[in-house]
């Protein structure tokens, strides 16, 4: 099963959720940033500070004339800062559990995906079991249809029977030899579709093995209260309606403004009368009064989603409740089945022994016999096909309760 794409495929999306889980965990923390700028102006001049405009001394104006401020160069500046958020952490709270929400659906899913393919692989394989019974059945039949082909081209070279006799056993033969070959063009391509399902090489031949143990089965209220806490469906629909309630919380607080802590420091070269290096620490908020009923709609949708996310459960919880029940009638009526079935093919094997005693004593020809024989294979295959239709009714269940 490691082989499969489908499973392939639902593991990634766990990985992938796994780490939209880390993103959201990273915004709990400080968040260091820095920028760079370097810049030449196409004027030297920069600013004019007009007579006395630092007042007088002595009668003297300060600066005594027009003193331009002229600059040099270019200009570099580097900027860091380090922030700590404060009021968002409430949001980015929600936003982890919503984030831990959609793993476990992703992990729900991964799950489902097992059991659908374990489900799938053993349909197929049933089928391939049973078609080989049926190919054993159908290829004594044809041996039972050449014998009395035999017999019948006999009785009408010595006069014995008309020639419809020879033309319905013709008919015969080739009517198993058909069948036969349906068995085993059906056997091909279960065998095909296992390899797909497999992740094998195709045209990989897969043994089929029957001595697999029957399973023990239980009662319906015992496999629904297997359901409630084993349904990766359910599982997946209980997470889809958490993770809903925390997008509707984080939704509430956007009302409240983003509120950090932070620590800044800048480098600044060729800047006249200002320090080359400046630290500062502080607060900072920012607010967004008016969105035009943005945080209102993300808030109504956000709701719309939770609504949506409860009736889900409870349409899953429903449906695996109906499930559950046409499962469990399913195992019932199979049951029922296959102990007809068994009967069956123990009165054909009665008949084929008594059949073969009355060969040895001469009483019935050879064709006879074999056409006995063809009849024991045919209740045989039948019995077989009943055994593995309730081991599907019960493997099906099986998947229902993610057993």
């Amino acid at each position: 099963m490691k082989n499969n794409r489908a499973i392939k495929i639902a593991a990634a999306g766990v990985s992938v959720s796994e780490a939209k889980e880390t993103v959201a965990r990273s915004d709990y923390y400080p968040h260091l940033t820095a920028s760079f700028t370097y810049s030449g102006a196409l004027t030297k001049h920069l600013v004019t500070i007009p007579t006395g405009e630092f007042g007088s001394v002595a009668g003297i104006p300060l600066p005594p004339s027009d003193y331009n401020v002229n600059r040099d160069g270019n200009i570099a500046m580097l900027n860091a800062i380090i922030a700590q958020p404060l009021t968002q952490l409430l949001k980015i709270n929600e936003n982890v559990k919503a984030a831990e929400a959609d793993t476990a659906i992703s992990q729900a899913e991964l799950e489902k995906a097992k059991d659908e393919v374990t489900l799938a692989v053993k349909s197929i394989y049933f089928g391939m079991m049973i078609a080989d019974s049926r190919i054993k059945a159908y290829q004594t039949a044809v041996d039972a249809a050449q014998e009395s082909l035999k017999d019948a081209n006999a009785d009408v070279i010595s006069g014995n029977s008309l020639e419809i006799k020879n033309i319905e056993a013709q008919a015969n033969l080739l009517k198993n030899q058909q069948y036969l070959m349906q068995a085993q063009i059906s056997y091909e391509d279960l065998n095909a579709d296992l390899n797909i399902l497999t992740g094998t090489k195709e045209g990989t031949i897969i043994a089929v093995d029957e001595s697999a143990p029957e399973e023990k089965t239980m009662t319906e209220s015992e496999y629904l209260a297997l359901a409630e806490n084993g349904s990766q469906e359910l599982e997946a629909a209980r997470e889809t309606l958490e993770k809903a309630k925390h997008g509707k919380n984080a939704s509430v607080y956007e009302y409240i403004p983003d509120v950090s802590l932070f620590a800044a420091h800048a480098y600044l070269d060729n800047v006249p009368y200002i320090n080359d290096n400046i630290t500062t620490v502080g607060i900072k908020l920012d607010w967004d009064i008016l969105d035009w009923g943005k945080k209102r709609g993300v808030r109504y949708e956000r709701t719309a989603e939770m609504a949506q996310a409860s009736q889900n459960l409870l349409r899953v919880k429903e449906q695996l409740r109906a499930d559950i029940g046409k499962a469990y009638r399913r195992i019932t009526r199979t049951q029922q089945m296959r102990d007809t079935a068994q009967k069956a093919f123990e009165l054909y094997q009665e008949k084929y022994r008594i059949s073969s005693n009355m060969r040895k004593a001469g009483l019935i020809s050879d064709s006879a016999l074999k056409a006995d024989e063809a009849a024991m294979k045919n209740a045989e295959a039948d019995l077989k096909s009943a055994r593995l239709d309730r081991e599907l009714a019960v493997a099906q269940m099986n998947r229902l309760i993610s057993k």
